[in-house]
């Protein structure tokens, strides 16, 4: 799956984001962070992160760096499902 920001379209107005691919450069900006918060959508499920899917990678991100977690609709089962 290639790496993409989740503005497919040019719309004039909102900046575009960028994906970011080094994890020193993510956890750099959590700990800076004032405030931070996970936001996973539905793909969250289907993903592979390594010898687990990214859903379980997320919710062992947000329990050991005590991140909130805002989930779509359609993820929110599997969230309480696994914990």
């Amino acid at each position: 799956m290639k790496a993409e920001s989740w503005q497919t379209a040019e719309v004039p107005g909102p900046t575009k984001a960028l994906v970011i691919t080094k994890p020193e450069v993510v956890v750099a900006m959590v700990k800076r962070a004032k405030r931070p918060i996970l936001i996973v959508g539905h793909e969250a499920v289907d993903i592979d992160a390594g010898n687990e899917k990214l859903i379980d990678y997320t919710i062992r991100l947000a329990k050991t760096a005590h991140i909130p977690v805002v989930a779509t609709a359609h993820i929110v089962g599997e969230f309480i499902k696994r914990g």
